[in-house]
């Protein structure tokens, strides 16, 4: 299929193409130990700060299970998606840099704001 899979509608009846970076992300954020902070935090990286985690990749997936995948990045179009689609699964989502360029700094300032909230 070209790198692009089929997925179900979107709900207004048209079909949805998602690349396969963004499929991957998805499955990521669904599986990563890393996206339990944005779910707890409700806030999720800007653009550039997720592509450095997208980047590393590698992240825990909990009881001694990693994640590994091809490096990559996502375009702002596809970063717009991911941010749908997570608001769907996890919530309200505010997009927040929290004076971080990368993903390190970001998901500890993140903790802290989340701990903060409770």
């Amino acid at each position: 299929m070209d790198g692009l899979e089929h997925v179900p509608s979107d709900g207004e009846g048209k079909r949805i193409l998602l690349s396969e970076k963004l499929t991957m992300a998805l499955l990521i954020a669904e599986k990563g130990l890393s996206f339990q902070i944005v779910r707890a935090s409700k806030l999720l990286p800007p653009c550039d700060v997720l592509n450095t985690f997208w980047q590393c990749g590698v992240d825990d997936a909990g009881t001694g299970v990693t994640l590994h995948w091809k490096p990559f990045v996502l375009s702002n179009r596809e970063y717009e998606m991911f941010f749908s689609r997570c608001r769907e699964s996890m919530g309200l989502l505010e997009t927040a840099r929290l004076e971080s360029d990368d993903f390190g700094s970001w998901f500890s300032h993140a903790t802290n704001t989340s701990q903060r909230n409770r």
